[in-house]
């Protein structure tokens, strides 16, 4: 293997042997060879270092090495062994478009200006079964737009300039696992942001996913990733807050000046969008379930929860071919808020332009 590969992909892992062996091979099987496989095995505690090794012994751009402090520790430890000139993020559970690495570099080398690009993802289940294709907006201008409330770029998915994430001095553990949405609103500071609107990536929807449980963690830390990149838009220094160690928790963020009501509404809206997300498989029906049951108590009667709550019960009907109670639902969140089925509608109607695009 070259001492300097072009494309340098850090994959962390831990306990990941279901899903590894895949992941590993749509990395080994891209039509651009010219990469190395750092692969950070964050203290598994099943076959995960015996898989790795063996991929390292049959293919010389595989590297393994230890993390074992979390997964932004094991990010880091990846990312700054990468000796390539672009520096492409994976997860153990996903799989990589064949042609990834070669469109995303090809897209990089035409545009000196963007320093990270992801791409569409195609959502699927834990057996690989496609199940909706999630876009996200394509252009520096909009993906700035999207980041003022929430991420723009599928974190597995993305592919940026190795000089430029240096920069930013790598992921921060105060963030997480928002972590990446802190570095993107740091990168969009150094360069231009852009997405691919080919499917570069299959995102694996499957239950016990880590973020599952992080839901109120992740919505906090975006909080204060936002707080943070304001501060430096206005020419402010940074919150002290977010050197310190540990996670965020809500008292701090109201200490920081975001009001409470702004932090309810962020944590009931990510746990809204991760029930409308799992509410897409079959095998993660139950935890959209769970998760709606838990911010509707939470959310008390209010009438934008109360509407989302209807079109996720259309949906999941709908699945269990019940289309009479589908129909029923549908029917009641138009007359609660027509503008929801109508962006919803509009929003199917992106995701089969979508399908349209480079795919398998």
């Amino acid at each position: 293997m070259a001492s300097t590969p072009l494309v340098s992909v850090v994959m962390p892992a831990r306990d990941a042997e279901r899903f590894l062996p895949e992941a590993l091979a749509s990395v080994r099987d891209q039509t651009l060879g010219d990469f190395e496989l750092i692969a950070v095995d964050d203290g598994s505690r099943d076959g995960t270092r015996e898989i790795l090794e063996r991929a390292a012994r049959e293919d010389p751009r595989v590297r393994v090495v230890d993390g074992g402090g979390g997964p932004v520790a094991a990010l880091n430890a990846g990312c700054w062994l990468a000796r390539g000139h672009y520096l492409a993020r994976m997860d153990a559970d996903d799989v990589c478009h064949p042609q990834r690495l070669a469109r995303q570099v090809r897209f990089l080398e035409a545009h000196p200006e963007v320093v990270a690009a992801g791409g569409a993802i195609e959502l699927v289940d834990s057996a690989g079964r496609p199940l909706q294709v999630f876009a996200l907006p394509a252009r520096d201008a909009a993906i700035r737009r999207r980041l003022l409330s929430r991420n723009a770029l599928a974190h597995p998915a993305v592919t940026m300039r190795t000089a430029a994430w240096r920069r930013t001095g790598g992921y921060r553990e105060r963030f997480y696992p928002a972590d990446d949405y802190d570095l993107w609103l740091r990168m969009a500071e150094l360069g231009a942001l852009a997405n691919l609107r080919a499917v570069v990536l299959r995102y694996r929807l499957h239950p016990g996913q880590t973020s599952l449980a992080l839901l109120e963690q992740q919505a906090l830390g975006a909080l204060a990733a936002r707080l943070s990149a304001a501060h430096r838009r206005d020419g402010r220094a940074e919150p002290a807050a977010a050197a310190l160690p540990g996670r965020f928790s809500a008292a701090e963020l109201t200490e920081l000046g975001l009001a409470p009501q702004r932090i309810e509404a962020a944590l009931v809206e990510q746990h809204l969008l991760w029930a409308e997300t799992l509410a897409l498989s079959p095998e993660t029906t139950a935890a959209a379930e769970a998760l709606y049951a838990a911010v509707s108590a939470r959310a008390g009667e209010r009438r934008a929860v109360a509407s989302r709550g209807v079109w996720l019960r259309a949906k999941l009907a709908r699945r269990r071919g019940d289309l009479a109670s589908a129909a029923r639902e549908l029917l009641r969140c138009l007359a609660l808020d027509p503008g929801l089925v109508a962006a919803r509608l509009l929003g199917r109607a992106g995701t089969w332009t979508q399908a349209l695009a480079p795919r398998w």
